[in-house]
């Protein structure tokens, strides 16, 4: 399982919703299960 090649910047804060991407991966974090995480960074 390669997960820390999967950086999130941090650094730069999101004030308001970007993307439904954005919101996916940032759910995908909060995911149990790794290959969901997997399966959103993916996209």
């Amino acid at each position: 399982m390669h997960v820390r090649k999967l950086k999130i910047p941090q650094d730069i804060p999101s004030p308001k919703p970007a993307s439904l991407l954005d919101r996916r991966f940032e759910a995908a974090q909060n995911l149990p299960n790794i290959n969901e995480y997997r399966h959103f960074t993916k996209m």
